[in-house]
């Protein structure tokens, strides 16, 4: 009698798991090809990981896909976020700046912001630099819903997403990832 007990209760957990697993993975797709409109002032590509003075794959994702929208909206700023890991050479947001400016972004239009950790930090940071009410977050697919949803609770009012498609072999572990990193947001940040 015990045994089938403990068995229904693992059972009964698996079970639970799965379907926060689903619930969650549904969030995360379900904002991963949203289109911002053009004219948009202010776009913020948040950072990853800098391998030394070039972006990672991850993050090289992310600025590839913030520049079609950069060259056909000349009018929106960008600030690149992140700052500077114990294993970074340089901060992330200098790293990304003088990408885009590779990439023929003109400087005059990007602010780089170089001291964040978190993505909380990115946002909170980035507005200090600049006013922002409506914004382009730009991330990777898996971390885009949590990127939108931590830009209006620090006081963006609209926030549109840039999700870039994720293509490195990082991609699976970094789904995984997002699904408890969702979940955890989800519960203790208001």
């Amino acid at each position: 009698m015990k045994k089938r007990t403990l068995l229904q209760w693992i059972l009964g957990i698996i079970g639970v798991g799965v379907i926060y697993a689903i619930i969650v993975f549904g969030l995360i797709l379900s904002t991963y090809r949203e289109v911002p409109p053009a004219g948009i002032d202010t776009m913020i590509v948040l950072g990853a990981k800098a391998w030394g003075s070039e972006p990672s794959p991850i993050l090289k994702e992310r600025l590839d896909a913030a520049i079609p929208y950069l060259e056909a909206n000349p009018q929106t700023v960008v600030i690149v976020t992140g700052g500077q890991g114990p294993d970074e050479t340089e901060p992330e947001g200098v790293v990304m700046g003088r990408y885009l400016e590779s990439q023929g972004i003109d400087p005059n239009r990007i602010i780089v912001e170089s001291t964040s950790t978190t993505t909380v930090e990115n946002i909170q940071n980035a507005s200090s630099l600049h006013d922002i009410s409506t914004a382009i977050v730009v991330s990777n697919d898996f971390h885009i819903y949590r990127a939108k949803r931590t830009a209006t609770q620090n006081g963006v009012s609209t926030v549109y997403g840039l999700a870039a498609p994720s293509k490195t072999k990082a991609t699976f572990v970094s789904y995984l990832r997002e699904v408890v990193a969702l979940g955890y947001h989800l519960i203790f940040t208001h």
